[in-house]
């Protein structure tokens, strides 16, 4: 089976216990990312350590 990337940008801890446990359940143990809002989102894509102009690398298949 393929891994994938798996990108969850989640403020409310309950709602992101919820979707890890959803996860877990239906046995998807891609590598799985955690943001806590739009500002960690937006670093992770465009920041300084982001992925732009990284192809391939980091930009995960499902957010």
């Amino acid at each position: 089976m393929n891994v994938i990337d798996i990108l969850i940008i989640e403020d409310n801890r309950h709602d992101e216990v919820m979707i890890l446990d959803a996860l877990r359940e239906h046995n998807i143990q891609d590598k799985i990312h955690v943001l806590r809002d739009g500002k960690e989102a937006l670093d992770y894509f465009f920041g300084p350590q982001g992925c732009l102009g990284k192809v391939g690398i980091c930009y995960p298949r499902v957010v």
